[in-house]
């Protein structure tokens, strides 16, 4: 690719990151500067973040965290905690030609690719976003693909009539039984919520309090989010979301219900009055995040979305083979 550079971005040039993550369609809330760098404090982590130039125009990058090792050892990966994927975004194509398409960003990775593999790495692990649907690049140099599953729900079109009958039966059920939901922000609730669905299936809450609790904060402070509550009539908490929003779609980043009441219908009554308050404030798709686990999936499913592949690429170096007894916290 002519007069195209490759470099580690530098924090004045974030701004101009970001611009590509909203237009690019690879981007979310996850890949954006402010996102990462909050999880890399949180989590200890270094994160880096990859552009490749042409002249002065950034047309493609990579965002990724990175953890030592020992010995001098680094992996790096893109879920965490707080990040589903990160990874690779791209410029939108310029041309309807699929091969001209296909040829620049095929380029655009290979560079990027090209500069990681200088950066001493013994284990890489990428979780790419849904936008990137082509990882021929990475498979065709050695790298190992796995594929992961999200449900995207259409905002376009009435709600309540596109999902099943027994979504829709659980909605009424919790109607009858005076189950309200509001848009709150309320960190204790939530994590008390979240305290009880790990106590119901014997395990520790994947994430530390004053991490999760310092992240919402980051959130509410900068719009990124909003929380709702499923209340009962007499106001005690059952049912928690917390969603991200990115101008592509919203994300259902964290929830939490209690097991108690599971049989009130509030779980499907929550994210129904959420989503339909998504969609008067103009949200077109909804990214359920959760088609990877099967109760979930089965629970969404009845939402009737659509199920939307995305990709993950590994590589193991040389130099990094001993260290695959270690694990990140992907």
């Amino acid at each position: 690719m002519a007069k195209s550079e490759v470099r580690v971005l530098l924090e004045p040039e974030f701004r101009q990151w970001d611009q590509l993550v909203e237009h690019s369609e690879q981007g979310t809330i996850f890949h954006s500067s402010s996102w990462i760098a909050a999880a890399a404090k949180m989590l200890a982590l270094d994160f880096i973040l990859i552009g490749v130039f042409k002249n002065s125009e950034l047309i493609g990058g990579c965002s990724f965290y990175r953890k030592n090792l020992f010995f001098g050892y680094r992996i790096a990966y893109t879920a965490n905690t707080f990040s589903p994927y990160g990874g690779f975004v791209l410029e939108n194509p310029a041309s309807t030609q699929v091969r001209e398409n296909e040829t620049r960003h095929h380029e655009i990775i290979s560079l990027i690719l090209e500069k990681i593999q200088t950066m001493n790495l013994a284990k890489i692990n990428f979780i790419n976003g849904p936008g990137l649907s082509d990882i021929r690049p990475f498979t065709r140099t050695g790298w190992k693909g796995r594929v992961y599953y999200t449900y995207i729900v259409p905002l376009e079109n009435d709600i309540f009539s596109s999902i099943s009958y027994g979504a829709r039966r659980s909605i009424r059920k919790a109607q009858k039984l005076g189950i309200s939901v509001k848009k709150e922000y309320n960190p204790d609730i939530f994590w008390n919520l979240a305290q009880a669905t790990y106590a119901k299936q014997a395990m520790p809450v994947p994430y530390k309090k004053d991490h999760i609790m310092a992240f919402m904060e980051m959130m509410n402070r900068n719009n990124l989010g909003d929380m709702w509550i499923a209340k009962t009539p007499s106001g005690e908490p059952v049912s928690a979301v917390f969603y991200a929003y990115d101008p592509q779609m919203a994300h259902g980043w964290l929830g939490a219900n209690d097991p108690a009441f599971k049989d009130t219908g509030a779980v499907s009554f929550i994210l129904f009055e959420s989503l339909a308050e998504l969609q008067k404030r103009g949200f077109q798709r909804f990214n359920i995040m959760a088609a990877n686990t099967p109760h979930l999936a089965q629970f969404y499913s009845s939402f009737n979305p659509r199920l939307v592949p995305y990709y993950g690429v590994e590589k193991i170096n040389r130099l990094g083979k001993l260290s695959n007894m270690f694990r990140s916290d992907t």
